[in-house]
């Protein structure tokens, strides 16, 4: 045997009993795939959130820049509400919102129609809140701002007139809309600009109802001799949404707008406290499964 043919099978039999080992191609775990997926979910939320409060701030500057400028249909505006929340006091003495609902409805669509149908801006100090308040309480109202249900008053000082405000209750992204409307106790207070003049507002009762009765609560008339009402309500409890939570504000007294600093400091870019907690807690989580996974003896990627 010549020393050529000797070394190919030697190599033959060095190739059968230590086969070559395969490079591992680079690959990515599936957690660090599940890891970004959740980063840009939670990415979305956050940018949900600060469009939010963006397109929410750039309706209230519109809106006061307008009842600044033309104060003329403002004024108009305002009459006609006024006149309104008249006509439905008295026709509710000892009524109920179905006879005023049948004959002010189209009246009700034409005030403040101008204002891309905003009525007003409702603001509470103690939860750092400032909505625009919207026509009727439609999805693309909700996710907006504030709703006002169309039987009701407008936001006024109408004696004997009741208003109710709803909003959404639990929207992930931004400390928006209603969702901390639970810290609020009685005694606490709120203000309703519409048109040149702030409505100022104080609670005087809570109340949770199913959905049903506060349907009923919002077709009850309020005695004629009682001072205007102002009914906040959002879902309760918190995620579960099985009930309604009211808040029941009295009027006080009226100022010109403008007369007074805003008590409420509005910022534009903040986020939820939920949101937060879910971002931070989210990451760290998904941050040690990464890490333990990683650091296992001989992981296995199927990637």
């Amino acid at each position: 045997m010549c020393y050529t043919e000797y070394m190919k099978r030697r190599e033959k039999r060095r190739k059968k009993h230590h086969p070559p080992s395969k490079k591992k191609a680079a690959s990515f775990s599936p957690l660090v795939i599940i890891l970004v997926g959740i980063l840009f979910l939670l990415g979305g939320v956050f940018g949900f959130g600060i469009y939010s409060k963006i397109t929410q701030g750039k309706a209230i500057d519109t809106y006061t820049q307008k009842v600044a400028k033309d104060t003329d249909y403002t004024g108009e505006e305002v009459k006609k509400a006024i006149a309104y929340n008249e006509r439905i006091v008295a026709l509710n003495k000892g009524e109920v919102l179905d006879a005023a609902k049948a004959n002010n409805k189209n009246e009700y669509n034409h005030i403040f129609a101008q204002n891309n149908g905003i009525i007003g801006i409702l603001t509470i100090p103690k939860i750092s809140a400032k909505l625009p308040i919207y026509h009727g309480t439609s999805d693309d109202a909700l996710m907006k701002g504030v709703g006002h249900v169309d039987d009701t008053a407008f936001p006024l000082d109408t004696k004997g007139a009741k208003s109710v405000l709803t909003g959404h209750n639990g929207v992930l992204g931004a400390d928006m809309l209603f969702t901390r409307l639970d810290e609020m106790k009685v005694s606490d207070r709120f203000q309703v600009q519409v048109g040149r003049w702030v409505y100022h507002y104080q609670i005087k009762r809570m109340k949770v109802l199913t959905p049903e009765e506060t349907e009923h609560y919002a077709q009850q008339v309020n005695r004629p001799e009682n001072k205007a009402e102002v009914t906040l309500v959002t879902c309760t409890p918190y995620g579960i949404n099985t009930h309604r939570l009211l808040l029941i504000g009295s009027f006080t007294h009226k100022e010109k707008a403008g007369e007074k600093k805003a008590s409420t400091k509005e910022n534009r870019w903040s986020i939820g406290k939920e949101t937060v907690a879910v971002l931070v807690l989210s990451i760290i989580s998904i941050s040690t499964l990464v890490y333990k996974f990683e650091h296992r003896k001989n992981p296995t990627y199927i990637f």
